[in-house]
């Protein structure tokens, strides 16, 4: 059975599964500062759903003056 909610350790250890190599200390230095993926807190606790880091891992196309010219 695949997990829905993940603590950060296990949200870490999932990024890493897609190929992106994240430390459980750099999600939590993220949240800190507003930055990385979407999660809940519960009383004192972090849950990360599966789905904000899969939409977490597809990232955002930054277009480039240069990469403007590409889609002409």
């Amino acid at each position: 059975m695949e997990l829905r909610y993940y603590d950060t350790k296990g949200a870490a250890e999932y990024l890493n599964s897609l190929g992106l190599l994240f430390r459980a200390g750099t999600l939590g230095v993220w949240r800190s500062q507003g930055k990385g993926p979407r999660y809940k807190k519960i009383a004192r606790k972090v849950f990360y759903e599966k789905t904000a880091l899969d939409e977490f891992a597809k990232g955002h196309t930054v277009d480039t003056v240069d990469s403007g010219s590409l889609n002409k």
